[in-house]
């Protein structure tokens, strides 16, 4: 038996083995380690993730306030319909429907005349009323405002109806304070209802 046995490279044969197995160990656990593998992925994905969820989170944003903004006008637009011409019930209507939007009765953001989140504006009868014939799904308006008595629907023989048209509006700012191809930062908002009354 060899005790002492010395390789070409003058290590003995024993210690050369443990060495090399103790190499080979460490670069498999070096070749299969992934601890840190995830943490490197996620810093290559993440710019794009964020690229994607930052437009995505100003668009759902800009819906949302779209649909506040005109459930708004409809607020109005009912509050019309049931009390008549009532123009402070008809503004505070609006501006109790959309409380996230902090909607006003004077609102710097616009310039005068129109500078109210309420819409027409003037807020007078004269700049809401209309005179109008439904056929189907469309109302062709008459006169502005309507006179007594009502003119008479060519075509139908009927009498007009008294028609009230109600708005809200409001400025929209992105989130991110980016300016998208589809949305624009600083953009007005507007919904509209038309409501018969006679």
């Amino acid at each position: 038996m060899r005790k002492h046995h010395i390789d070409a490279i003058g290590v003995p044969h024993g210690a050369a083995m443990r060495l090399g197995r103790l190499m080979s160990r460490t670069l498999r656990r070096l070749r299969d380690a992934r601890s840190g593998a995830a943490a490197v992925e996620f810093a290559l994905v993440a710019p794009f993730l964020l690229g994607l969820m930052v437009p995505l989170a100003d668009l759902g944003a800009y819906i949302y306030d779209y649909m506040e903004i005109q459930l708004a006008a409809q607020a109005g637009g009912e509050y019309a319909a049931r009390h008549g011409w009532d123009p402070t019930g008809i503004q505070n209507a609006i501006l109790a429907a959309a409380p996230n939007l902090h909607l006003q009765l004077v609102d710097n953001n616009f310039t005068a005349p129109g500078n109210s989140d309420v819409l027409p504006a003037p807020f007078t009868p004269a700049s809401a009323q209309f005179c109008g014939c439904a056929s189907g799904t469309t109302i062709s308006q008459i006169t502005q405002p309507c006179p007594n008595p009502r003119p008479i629907c060519t075509g139908t023989g009927v009498q007009s109806g008294v028609y009230y048209t109600i708005g809200a509006q409001t400025f929209y700012h992105t989130i991110s304070g980016f300016k998208y191809p589809f949305l624009a930062d600083g953009q007005v908002i507007q919904g509209w209802s038309i409501v018969r009354v006679q």
